[in-house]
């Protein structure tokens, strides 16, 4: 029990935040990866290996398919989301490293923008193979093996300043002003969305008039404001029917659907089943 102490006391007193893929879909009520997986963004850099099958991440307006053995650098500020299956296996790592304590080591840390891609293939495999050694060790829970993952993260941090960084201030700067007007847009909806929000409300937010906000809006995130605006409700619908015993209806108020037929009309048109019997399946008490 004290090692176990002294791992968990040493894991709060580091910089950095490991999240194995493997665990990307943890037990319903665990609300430490719920974050991580929706639209987000952080001040802190975030480096992401893929392994096992495919994934799906977007970030500020585009794309990226996470093949095996695919890498990804998100930036601090820069919006993000993971896209994944629950029927997929994954088998990579996410390492976070806190933005306080790279501004504490470097300085004019802000004035760095980081792509695996400008890089060489030798140096990305050096940070891949770093990455995976980083996953397995915090999987085994040892003693004293943070002082092994903060080894680790150093060699990835002086891999991507050293080879894989970039003058950010030279070509970023617009995309991130563009970025930052939509953070704004998504907190606003986080913070609504179980009222009567409507797509006049979110462009005064933008400070940008209802037609053009709508197109801009879709080509940022692929998805035009009613969907999006569902895709989150449904996911605080998810979240309740798996941990709450609340009944159908009240899941429907709280997420922000106006009746329960509207929330099961769109469930089943989301999961192909119904949410009761989503929640038998899925649910807390589903091997009792």
């Amino acid at each position: 029990m004290k090692a176990l102490y002294e791992i968990n006391k040493m894991k709060e007193n580091y910089p950095l935040k490991i999240v194995a893929h493997k665990n990307f879909f943890p037990k319903p009520d665990d609300l430490a990866h719920r974050g991580l997986l929706k639209l987000h963004w952080h001040r802190s850099l975030e480096i992401v290996l893929s392994c096992g099958d495919d994934f799906n991440i977007w970030k500020e307006g585009d794309l990226f398919t996470m093949a095996n053995h695919k890498m990804l650098v998100i930036n601090s500020g820069e919006n993000h989301e993971f896209r994944l299956s629950r029927s997929n296996h994954y088998d990579g790592v996410s390492l976070i490293i806190a933005y306080d304590f790279l501004k504490r080591m470097i300085p004019n840390y802000d004035d760095y923008w980081f792509d695996a891609n400008i890089g060489d293939a030798e140096h990305r495999k050096e940070i891949e193979h770093w990455l995976i050694d980083i996953r397995d060790i915090y999987l085994r829970q040892a003693p004293w093996d943070s002082f092994l993952l903060l080894k680790n993260a150093s060699m990835i941090l002086y891999n991507l300043f050293e080879f894989c960084s970039d003058d950010k201030l030279s070509g970023h700067t617009q995309k991130w002003a563009y970025s930052n007007r939509y953070k704004d847009v998504i907190s606003y909806i986080d913070q609504n969305f179980k009222e009567d929000i409507s797509l006049t409300d979110v462009a005064k937010i933008a400070k940008l008039n209802s037609s053009f906000f709508s197109r801009d809006f879709k080509q940022y995130l692929g998805l035009n404001f009613k969907d999006y605006l569902e895709k989150i409700r449904m996911q605080q619908a998810v979240y309740l029917l798996l941990n709450t015993n609340d009944n159908i209806e009240t899941v429907s108020i709280q997420s922000g659907f106006r009746t329960s037929r509207s929330f099961i009309h769109y469930f089943e048109q989301n999961f192909n089943t119904t949410p009761t019997n989503y929640r038998k399946l899925n649910g807390r008490n589903r091997n009792k």
